[in-house]
């Protein structure tokens, strides 16, 4: 299928990316890269708290993506894998240094940690995000 939408061989897209693990990990970073970017675009000018409500506010509508999500949700459920998890870390590491003053060390703290390595750490996960009690 992806090969067809891209109107490109099968055979092309396995010389290209190797196997299906590398095109599902070059997906991620690309799709992780847009978000990013996206989110420090929409922060402009604002810093801190203010910064991140704008971000929040930009994920919130990004997530009426359907496709975006569930890559999301692939990508987390997939990091378990080592390759997979790091792909995530770099490319969300890179990203956090282009935002605004007052975001870029939460996000770098943020990803020593997240995606987490085991299903069983997504509950902790879960719990110290919503302890950070966000800005609406």
């Amino acid at each position: 299928m992806i090969a067809r939408k891209a109107g490109i061989t099968h055979a092309y897209v396995f010389r290209l990316f190797g196997t299906k693990k590398q095109l599902f990990v070059e997906v991620v970073r690309r799709a992780f890269a847009a978000m990013a970017d996206g989110l420090a675009a929409s922060a402009g000018p604002a810093s801190g708290l203010e910064a991140l409500a704008a971000m929040g506010l930009r994920y919130d509508a990004s997530l009426k993506d359907r496709t975006l999500l569930l890559l999301q949700l692939q990508a987390f459920a997939a990091c378990g894998d080592a390759e997979v998890r790091e792909a995530v870390r770099e490319t969300v590491r890179e990203r956090g240094d282009a935002l605004p003053p007052g975001v870029s060390p939460v996000v770098r703290s943020t990803t020593r940690w997240w995606p987490p390595r085991l299903p069983s750490e997504s509950y902790k996960a879960a719990v110290t995000l919503a302890s950070l009690r966000m800005p609406a």
